[in-house]
């Protein structure tokens, strides 16, 4: 299966460990690390599938200052998912959130963005190979 991801991550070392598992599996990868670089990246490329993390900076200066904030990735989500004028992504590419525990408000708000609650998946960082491959198992069943 030829898979084109987008992952939103902005942590450096899971970049490094998610890209190893990508090309084991044949997938091609391309990471965002802020909220302003993946909505451009989603409406000027096309993806099968976009991963999240939901903890992100907006953009380069929240990056390099170590700024994150739940709210900018699920203003994200809303925009990818087509909550703003002219969006371009399709409606029929899987988005899966992996992202570390947070409230169950928010919880509530993000899988409402998502297909199902089960591509809501919660980063285990002390069992990160597991948790990855679950990520990746859960893609690969879902995309269309």
């Amino acid at each position: 299966m030829s898979v084109q991801a987008l992952w939103i991550e902005d942590e450096p070392q899971s970049v490094r460990f998610e890209s190893l598992v990508a090309e084991e599996r044949g997938w091609h990868v391309e990471f965002a690390a802020t909220v302003e670089e993946a909505l451009v990246m989603s409406r000027d490329r096309c993806f099968n599938v976009i991963i999240a993390d939901l903890i992100l900076p907006r953009d380069a200066f929240e990056y390099r200052r170590g700024i994150v904030d739940p709210e900018a990735g699920i203003h994200m989500l809303e925009q990818i998912r087509g909550g703003r004028p002219g969006a371009a992504t399709p409606s029929n590419v899987k988005i899966l959130v992996v992202s570390a525990v947070i409230s169950p408000e928010l919880r509530c708000r993000v899988t409402s963005l998502l297909d199902t609650e089960e591509d809501y998946l919660e980063k285990h960082l002390y069992d990160r190979e597991n948790c990855l491959r679950a990520v990746f198992d859960r893609a690969e069943t879902q995309i269309v």
